[in-house]
């Protein structure tokens, strides 16, 4: 492939004065031309400064290749032209502008491949060592272990120019159409153009083509001249008639008028475009480059009716044969095989390719590998592991098909080192299946064991807690049981007052909890723990005594709850008896003990103490007024009668403070002596109903229950 440009030497750049179509230019003309080429110079120096900063991944064009580009477009623009057949052939030399100085490898640290020189050029930086790849270093045109990925013009952004594939090489992206080029709006490997001001194009008056396709515009002309009467769009003496786009033979774009106006001369047709051949405000076609077409082989349409060649089809490994151009793309062929190894014995039958150089290499066997050195197929013969097959020591016979059934040592057959051997005799003991399950295993007398009848295993360690049928050890001829499950019901102790023996899955039976006797024929009047019989489980239980209470006028007989005997307290309340079961209030003065004093008032009724108790002094129902006590008939000491907790008297103050009787009428307040302020009846008539009257002569007199 050919890269426009590549190892282009710098030179000035030298304008035609000759028009459009090769015809002589007239003065007047020469001087634009000249003024445009010093703007062109200067473009160039921009160029080059944009060809300065592009790396190897992406240069810019030679600063010459903008340059060019720069003073084809001047040449082209079209002005007034008074007399063309005046015009002489003539070339105008422009100043030299900054020429681009193309960079060395280590300058730009490159160790390997192809690589653009920053201007435009290729230059070549060597091959990497043996088992190294270019671009591997992860950067390209250095040397590295790492694979590397090619990258095409699109994958770096880049439309024109020389710029590196990422690797080992270097792509061509393509030109610029005019009046663009390569870097030339200031970035590498960019098409574009640099707007250019009136002062660079040495222009005072009018408008002009600011050389990127569009229109600057000039000032005007002082009063007395015209613009474009000397040189377009410049201020002179005289007059100046525009030209069209016809006279001034351009075919798109806008141009100058030759005065001091500008004419679009219009567009093409695809796939031509303005400036696509090269010349400014000409139609012509960009051929496409293979990178911007994506080929990498054979012949392709450049996108302008003419062919572009991309190269024959190599996919650069040497390990693939057969690689085959297909629609520009080059297909890989078919690996390389490699199955030739030095020798089939010690060396593995597939090797391996080098990609680096396409050699197959293949793995030596391991030392002791069996391999055959001579024609006696009973010597060892092996592998050292260095690839070559070293004779061996003789072939011993030590393994009979059954050793069981065979003599242990055999003769070997040097034709095919197949060893052979002599059965044992007939009813010769062995184990035919190495099953130590079945006995009475024999010889036949030709070499084969015959299988004695299997081994039954019916004798577990308990019958409880193990399943009945076992297993044998095919390695020991031991017999083995499995345990029943976990919580299998047994009988552990023979003890018929624990509960919950089980199985523990290990062939145990775990003795359950002690049996609860806690549940007797009724809890009033039995006893709650009871006791287990062992021989039975059964629980028995011992009644409570007789008379127990069981219930209010209940009581235990034989172990059942009956009604207790009538009369009989009801509880601590003597008050109360029983009567058929049920607790009846004793009668009204009832005496609930030994002491006369003490007897049953009030509804409902309690014990109380008539000598004493001021609700119930002298007798049920004898209150004593708030404030006064119930004196004991004990304390009136030289009275007579008068014993000991018998009954009581109120004290009191007047009348109205001792009790009334049966007929409502209130007992006496004694003033006399002895004894007075305390309350004393007149007849029994003042006493509490069943109770009689007790005269004390002298003395006062009191109630009591006879």
């Amino acid at each position: 492939m050919s890269y426009p440009g590549a190892m282009k030497s710098p030179r000035p750049q030298r304008v035609s004065a000759l028009g459009p179509s090769g015809a002589h230019a007239p003065g007047w003309l020469l001087h634009g031309l000249c003024a445009l080429a010093l703007v062109a110079m200067t473009a160039c120096s921009d160029s080059d400064s944009a060809s300065e900063i592009a790396g190897p991944a992406g240069s810019s064009g030679h600063p010459d290749a903008a340059a060019d580009a720069s003073l084809d477009a001047s040449a082209d623009v079209s002005v007034p032209e008074p007399s063309l057949e005046a015009a002489a052939e003539t070339t105008v030399e422009p100043e030299a502008g900054p020429v681009c100085v193309p960079k060395t490898c280590a300058q730009m640290e490159y160790t390997c491949g192809k690589a653009p020189d920053g201007c435009g050029g290729v230059i070549e930086c060597g091959a990497c060592a043996t088992g190294q790849i270019c671009g591997g270093a992860g950067a390209p045109n250095k040397c590295g272990d790492n694979p590397c990925q090619v990258r095409t013009c699109a994958q770096m952004n880049a439309s024109c120019g020389i710029a590196s594939d990422g690797c080992a090489d270097v792509l061509d992206c393509g030109g610029c159409a005019a009046p663009s080029a390569c870097g030339g709006g200031g970035t590498p490997n960019q098409c574009g153009c640099l707007v250019k001001t009136c002062a660079q194009m040495g222009l005072t008056c009018g408008e002009a083509p600011d050389g990127c396709g569009g229109v600057v515009s000039c000032g005007q002309c002082a009063a007395g001249q015209t613009c474009g009467a000397s040189a377009p769009n410049q201020c002179g003496a005289g007059s100046c008639t525009p030209k069209t786009c016809a006279q001034l033979q351009v075919s798109c774009g806008v141009v100058s008028d030759g005065c001091s106006a500008t004419v679009d001369c219009g567009t093409c047709t695809s796939p031509e475009v303005c400036g696509g051949g090269g010349k400014q405000n000409q139609c012509g076609c960009l051929p496409k480059t293979c990178a911007q077409l994506g080929a990498s082989c054979g012949e392709i349409n450049d996108g302008c009716g003419h062919k572009v060649q991309c190269g024959s089809c190599d996919d650069q490994n040497p390990c693939t044969v057969g690689d085959a151009c297909q629609s520009g793309l080059c297909v890989p062929g078919n690996p390389v095989e490699c199955s030739t190894p030095p020798n089939a014995s010690c060396y593995e039958t597939t090797g391996t390719c080098d990609k680096a150089t396409g050699d197959c290499s293949y793995a030596k066997r391991g030392a002791g590998t069996p391999c055959e050195a001579d024609s006696d197929a009973c010597t060892g013969d092996v592998c050292d592991g260095l690839g070559t097959c070293v004779l061996g020591a003789a072939k011993t016979c030590t393994t009979p098909p059954d050793p069981g059934c065979y003599e242990p040592i055999g003769t070997c057959n040097p034709a095919n080192g197949v060893c052979s051997y002599q059965p044992k005799a007939q009813g010769t003991a062995c184990d035919s299946d190495g099953n130590a399950c079945t006995v009475g295993d024999a010889c036949d007398g030709a070499g084969l064991c015959i299988a004695g009848a299997l081994k039954t295993c019916a004798a577990p360690p308990n019958t409880t807690c193990y399943n009945a049928t076992g297993t044998c050890n095919t390695s020991t001829g031991a017999c083995t049981y499995s345990p029943k499950p976990s919580g299998t019901a047994c009988n552990a102790d023979n003890n018929a007052c624990t509960v919950g023996d089980t199985c523990n899955a290990s062939g145990t039976c775990v003795a359950g909890a002690a049996k609860s006797c806690n549940s007797p024929p009724n809890t009033a009047c039995y006893n709650a723990t009871g006791t287990c019989n062992t021989s039975t489980g059964a629980c028995s239980y011992t009644k409570k005594t007789d008379g127990t209470s069981c219930g209010t006028c209940k009581e235990c007989s034989n172990g059942t709850c009956g009604n207790a005997p009538n009369g009989t307290d009801c509880g601590a309340n003597k008050c109360f008896y029983c009567s058929s079961g049920a607790c009846t209030a004793r009668a009204v003065g009832y005496q609930y003990d030994g002491t006369e004093s003490h007897r049953c008032c009030g509804s409902p009724r309690v014990q109380v103490d008539i000598s004493a108790n001021e609700n119930h002094c002298g007798g049920c129902g004898l209150n004593c007024a708030t404030g006064e006590t119930c004196q004991s008939v004990s304390a009136t000491t030289s009275c007579s009668p008068h014993p000991a907790s018998t009954s009581g008297r109120c004290t009191c103050d007047s009348n109205n403070e001792c009790p009334t009787g049966r007929n409502g009428l209130h007992q006496t307040c004694r003033t006399s002596t002895p004894y007075a302020n305390v309350c004393a009846p007149s007849t029994a008539e003042y006493c509490s109903s069943g109770e009689a009257f007790q005269n004390v002569s002298g003395c006062p007199n009191y109630c009591y229950y006879p």
